[in-house]
């Protein structure tokens, strides 16, 4: 297989269960099959198969064959489960020095002749000081590490009482006995004439990191080494023949060194002080203390823990990657926060240029409005970083947190406003190999086989395919770059709170401001910005040249940066610069070719005097909304992308061009709109494509009128594409006693409990519990079964229907590869009146605890071809329905017409009569189904699928005069079957075909 560009999704395939086989063949060919194009193979939470053993890698190489087989290219990831930098804690297992550290401190402050006591956790110090200033200027440093010591003065008495504390005839009781505990430092000094600052400076082993009792030292260039050697040489050593061809590269996680409040390992002295050229005492100073050359100091110590951290991780195991014919990716973190950037990671966009595909992660997808300002700065960030260094594309790991209730429509939004910001490949997190259990509760709904919308995925994945390979040929056209005030955060990070998340804001501000004024910008990180190379009046950082540099409020300037504005102001350079309050950019100011005054705060809203936009390339829009419009040029091309939840109609106007097409990449179609050609309508949250042209062709479709010509509504003849459902997630908890597990009146029952843990019942342990519930299927006599995950019940467990003992189980993959299922049928003894009601279906889940996590931690279920009637929580249990072959459907939610738990795609069927179907026309059936996608079916022909707003459907092959058979279908999420929220599902509102007309 070529190691190629791909165009495809890629997915997080979390390996989170018991690996097998055959089910690992089953999930990669229904990938292959719904068009994904990469898989990322990723050790994820709940796991069985032990990570990095033999079995381990014999289901990685059984899977690497079966994506060769079956054309999907293979990511390797690098940990288990993130982030990376710890091989699953064995890193620090073998090697507890290899731990990472912070630098921690203490501050105080006294006066002359004042005696000073304080007391240090007994760790490692690296320095005890105490400073006097006058004004600004540092007067005197005294090094205070004599006059600290060791003491404990935490006494604790107990009574004695073995061979070295024998009793005697005259004491027959343990004697008392008395100890001091727990060491600590304590200094103690009497201040001389002055003001004194005193700071002690200690280190501390890291003693809890997120999945870990610590985590790894990222500054360590050896602990790095190890890392590589126990996690990628593994690897190299089994499936070096794949690399460069089946596996592209490795991924890597959220790796970020730990700095709590500040970073630290052993060598990081001799490296300053060899780099810097002055003792690293005088920089620890600055970050605590303000003083003369304090800002250049923090800088200095930054700068030097960043670049220790990218040589260590990013360049080490890049160039192992790069040694072995592989790719390396992935994504730092926090990416979009600038501030905990200087903390964590150092400036974003230089650990982006180490990949060779520059990443982020915005899990979110609270996006397209102006609530978080700060959210497009992540994937602005890495397309910088793409188009500067690298070869133009940018990745994202995607919809971590958006729960199950996320449709198609809500990731068509969600990617359309990524790609806005030049991000064009997506990492899907995630889809996930099991849902059992508590694994349907991690970050990120699966995406996979266990949505219902599943079925429907492959219209995404062509979507997806199809606007990625039209933005590789895009040529998108950037002028200006804006200058990434880092070194500002850096110099104020931890010392002036309040004015470091001003400038944060400001910047924010700024790009905010400019997404709005529909400019195209790259963001270019400081150091670049410093190392620039000038020609013909535009500055060139990496690949890309500009002649705009927008310069948001500085509040450090060095002398480089200054030189480097005047040297690009003097060939021409136009430069916007901002200036607010506290910023320190008078210099630069006076350089500007427009200068804007920036008032306000983040919390009341900025305002900005004397704005004057860096105009777009090819493009003006305007109108009403129009602000919120996001734009990407390109050559002869123009990306207009509507976030909001409502239709755009804008104004645009092309500097070159006599005419345009409008290209609607969701529904692949282009078409020229003859009423105006300046005018532009986009529906919500949707993306449409204007494209220069000299001539319209015949071949571009001419879009004339639109008229709601049919409505359909009123009865439809409704199927489930499934087994119907029932949620048993409320029980009656009592002691087990097998010859009592029925119960006469469930309506009375006061013990009602749900799912969880049983500890809270204070048993004595062990014990035996019985979780019980009735089910009234007096007028049901069809199939049933009892389902369950395989990890439903913590403890040992077994399930009585009707007080029979049901063995009966087996593996059912009916909405998880890890169901296991039981048919009912045999157990029902409907004769036997001697213990249940007719019609009674009694189930008892007997569970045997040893502690007090156990108990039914997950619902139980039961299928069948029946309907539901809930009922309204007057007890547990709820009623089985005969259903017809052919059920009546209403608009409005299935879940209230005897579906309420039903998770799964159905389909709604009518007849219509048309009178008259013009061949001049177009026609579309418009179909709601509560965000769900929708597939329409006319008269037996192959279905068209919507997966996204506005949910048109082009039936014009299909339609005809007369009477007319269709039939929609529809999904719904999963989260009514996981979590009884009863979301509605189905078709919403009156059904319309739409009639337009065509040139």
């Amino acid at each position: 297989m070529e190691n190629k560009r791909n165009n495809k999704p890629v997915i997080f395939w979390g390996l989170n269960h018991r690996l097998e086989k055959d089910e690992i063949t089953r999930q990669i060919e229904m990938m292959a099959e719904k068009g994904i194009g990469e898989a990322i193979l990723h050790p994820r939470s709940g796991i069985l198969t032990p990570y990095m053993t033999d079995e381990f890698f014999d289901m990685i190489g059984w899977a690497i064959e079966e994506c060769a087989r079956v054309g999907l290219g293979v990511w390797l990831y690098d940990e288990d489960p993130y982030p990376s930098g710890i091989a699953g804690g064995q890193v620090i297992a073998d090697h507890p020095e290899y731990r990472s550290q912070s630098l921690n401190y203490k501050k105080a402050k006294c006066s002359s002749g004042e005696f000073l006591s304080l007391d240090i956790p007994l760790e490692k110090i690296v320095g005890a000081y105490a400073v006097r200033k006058n004004g600004d200027k540092i007067e005197e440093v005294v090094d205070l590490r004599h006059n600290m010591g060791l003491l404990r003065t935490e006494w604790r008495k107990e009574r004695q009482y073995n061979t070295y504390y024998p009793t005697t005839y005259t004491k027959p009781k343990p004697q008392n006995r008395a100890d001091t505990y727990s060491p600590f430092y304590r200094l103690e000094w009497q201040a001389g004439e002055g003001e004194w600052d005193v700071v002690v400076f200690y280190t501390e082993y890291c003693k809890d990191f997120w999945l870990y009792p610590s985590f790894t030292d990222m500054l360590n260039p050896e602990a790095i080494k190890y890392f590589i050697d126990i996690t990628y040489e593994p690897y190299k050593k089994r499936f070096e023949k794949y690399f460069g061809n089946v596996v592209r590269g490795f991924f890597v996680d959220e790796p970020q060194y730990f700095s709590n409040p500040l970073p630290w390992t052993d060598d990081l002295p001799r490296i300053f002080e060899e780099k810097r050229s002055y003792k690293i005492a005088d920089a620890l100073l600055a970050l605590v203390l303000d003083f003369d050359e304090a800002e250049q100091r923090r800088k200095d110590f930054w700068e030097t823990v960043q670049e220790l951290y990218l040589n260590t991780f990013h360049r080490q195991v890049g160039a192992w990657c790069r040694s072995n014919n592989l790719k390396l990716i992935g994504h730092v973190s926090p990416e979009e926060e600038p501030l905990e950037q200087v903390g964590c990671s150092g400036s974003i966009i230089h650990s982006m240029r180490e990949m060779d595909i520059p990443g982020t992660d915005l899990i979110t997808y609270q996006i397209g409005g102006d609530k978080y300002p700060i959210l497009p700065l992540s994937p602005i960030f890495a397309s910088s970083a793409a188009r500067q260094w690298r070869d133009g594309h940018a990745i994202c790991e995607t919809l971590g947190v958006s729960e199950w209730q996320i449709k198609y429509t809500d990731m068509v939004w969600f990617f359309n406003w990524l790609y806005s910001h030049g991000v064009d490949t997506f990492v899907f997190h995630a889809f996930m190999y099991s849902g059992d259990g508590y694994r349907k509760m991690d970050a990120g709904p699966s995406q996979f086989y266990q949505s219902p919308q599943w079925r429907y995925f492959g219209e995404l994945s062509s979507y997806l395919e199809r606007v990625t390979s039209y933005m590789d040929n895009m040529g998108r056209r950037i002028d200006t770059a804006v200058f990434y005030p880092f070194d500002s955060l850096m110099t104020l990070f931890g010392i002036h709170t309040d004015e470091a998340e001003r400038c944060r804001n400001e910047f924010t501000a700024v790009i905010h401001q400019l997404i709005r004024n529909h400019t195209q910008f790259d963001i270019v990180d400081y150091r670049d910005f410093a190392n620039a190379e000038i020609i013909e009046g535009k500055i060139k950082v990496g690949k890309q040249s500009y002649s705009k540099i927008v310069v948001p409020p500085l509040h450090f300037v060095s002398d480089e940066y200054v030189n480097k504005f005047r040297e690009a102001s003097e060939a021409a350079v136009e430069i916007f610069a901002f200036a607010s309050e506290t910023s320190s950019d008078s210099v630069i100011v006076d350089l500007a070719a427009h200068t804007v005054k920036m008032c306000g705060t983040a919390e009341d809203g900025f305002t900005f005097e004397g704005f004057v936009a860096p105009s777009s390339v090819g493009i003006s829009i305007s109108g009403k909304n129009s602000e919120h419009i996001v734009l990407m040029s390109g050559s002869g091309k123009y990306w207009l992308f509507n976030p909001l939840h409502e239709i755009v109609e804008a104004e645009y106007k092309l500097e070159t061009a006599s005419a345009a097409v409008i290209y609607n990449p969701l529904t692949d179609e282009r078409y020229a709109d003859e009423s105006s050609s300046e005018k532009i309508v986009i529906p919500a949250r949707c993306a449409l494509i204007i494209e220069e042209t000299e001539n319209i062709t015949d071949s571009v479709k001419k879009v004339g009128e639109r008229a709601a010509v049919k409505e359909l509504s009123g009865s439809w003849d409704f199927t489930v594409g499934r087994k119907n459902v029932l949620r048993l997630g409320e029980w009656l908890f009592n002691k087990f006693d097998p010859k009592h597990i029925e119960m006469a009146d469930f309506g009375s029952a006061t013990n009602v409990v749900g799912l969880g843990p049983i500890g809270k019942n204070s048993a004595v342990y062990p014990a035996e519990f019985c979780y019980t519930t009735v089910v009234d299927t007096y007028a049901y006599d069809g199939e049933l079964y009892i389902l369950k995950e395989i990890s439903a019940v913590e403890g040992k467990w077994e399930i009585y229907v009707n007080g029979n003992l049901v063995d009966n189980w087996s593996r059912m993959k009916e909405y998880d590869c890890m169901n296991e299922a039981a048919d009912l049928r045999p157990y029902l003894m409907r004769s036997d009146n001697r213990l249940y009601r007719k019609g009674e279906l009694t189930i008892a889940v007997k569970v045997t605890a040893d502690n007090a996590q156990c108990g039914l931690h997950h619902p139980i279920y039961l299928l069948g071809d029946f309907k539901v009637r809930l009922n309204n929580a007057e007890s547990v249990g709820a009623e089985l329905l005969p259903k017809d072959d052919v059920v009546t459907m209403y608009n409005g939610s299935w879940v209230d017409q005897g579906f309420p738990h039903y998770s799964g795609h159905a389909s709604y069927t009518q007849k219509f009569s048309m009178d008259c179907v013009r061949d001049n026309c177009r026609y579309y059936v418009h179909a709601e189904a509560f965000g769900g996608p929708v597939a329409v079916s006319i008269n037996g022909c192959e279905p068209s699928v919507a997966i996204a707003e506005p949910f048109d459907v082009d039936v014009s092959d299909m339609i005809r005069d007369g009477i007319n058979s269709i039939t929609i279908e529809t999904a719904n999420t999963a989260e009514n079957f996981f979590y009884d929220l009863r979301v509605p599902a189905g078709i919403s509102k009156p059904v319309v075909i739409i009639e337009e007309q065509i040139g």
